[in-house]
């Protein structure tokens, strides 16, 4: 699983792929890092989920992580070679 989410209000574990707590009805959203490699694939996978299962949902949100942390070192890369 890459998200794993209680609901704080009962904490209550939510069902994989699940954003609202079945037992009191609130949203619940994964905490935020600020890291967009990070960020971006778990939001994605908890919107695939229901449409592709665990299996393919984590496959696709992880190559999406895998592409965007190679983007973020090539970037970090291109620009300490240009100052140089």
């Amino acid at each position: 699983m890459l998200v794993d989410l209680v609901c704080p209000a009962c904490q209550v574990l939510l069902p994989e792929g699940r954003r609202i707590c079945p037992k009191c009805g609130n949203k619940v959203e994964p905490e935020k890092t600020h890291i967009g490699f990070i960020d971006v694939p778990r939001k994605l996978y908890a919107y695939l989920v229901d449409q592709f299962g665990p299996i393919g949902a984590g496959l696709v949100a992880g190559s999406v992580c895998l592409i965007l942390l190679i983007l973020t070192f090539g970037l970090v890369l291109m620009r300490s070679v240009l100052r140089h």
